[in-house]
């Protein structure tokens, strides 16, 4: 399917909540163009899509307008997300350099680039609206094995809102209702 822009849509359409996936590639190169480091992150993002009889979901029959914000929140916390994942990248890259210019470039080139990549594990949707997303980061900076790390999301697709938010915001009323 292709996600469709709501905004785009006659009144008479219908559109549904789904998943897709968007990547992002990162390369650090030495002064002679050498690829050095890399990234390459795949992370979801929701898409609004059309009803038709074969396919349907949690959003069918919604407005356009409540199908848009449900989307938005999350992309935009992905997009967020995806900002702070710049940052163990360029830690791989200082030592990329770093090991390029202590150990010898003809070596280091002749081993695979150190790297950040981090992939989707798991993706699970309940019926009841719940999206649960596992990923996974390796981080390469020139060990003897990766490191991992895991980065989890779980989001109401009925209301717009982390769990983690959800849960912040009990514990905010929970403490308005002592005062």
């Amino acid at each position: 399917f292709d996600p469709v822009n709501p905004d785009d849509a006659d009144e008479s359409e219908s559109f549904f909540i789904g998943l897709d996936y968007f990547t992002s590639s990162m390369e650090e190169k030495n002064e002679s163009g050498d690829v050095i480091a890399s990234a390459f992150i795949t992370l979801p993002k929701l898409v609004a899509l059309p009803v038709t009889e074969e396919n349907t979901g949690i959003g069918a029959g919604w407005e356009v307008e409540d199908v848009n914000k449900i989307v938005e929140a999350f992309n935009v916390q992905l997009a967020e997300d995806l900002e702070g994942m710049e940052q163990p990248f360029g830690e791989v890259a200082e030592q990329a350099h770093n090991i390029y210019e202590t150990e010898g470039g003809a070596e280091f080139l002749a081993a695979e680039p150190l790297f950040y990549n981090v992939r989707i594990e798991s993706v699970f949707v309940t019926e009841g609206g719940f999206l649960s997303v596992l990923s996974v980061a390796e981080k390469n900076m020139g060990g003897a094995a990766p490191v991992e790390e895991s980065y989890v999301w779980n989001f109401d697709m009925n209301n717009g809102y982390f769990v983690t938010d959800l849960a912040d915001g009990i514990a905010d009323d929970a403490d308005q209702m002592k005062n």
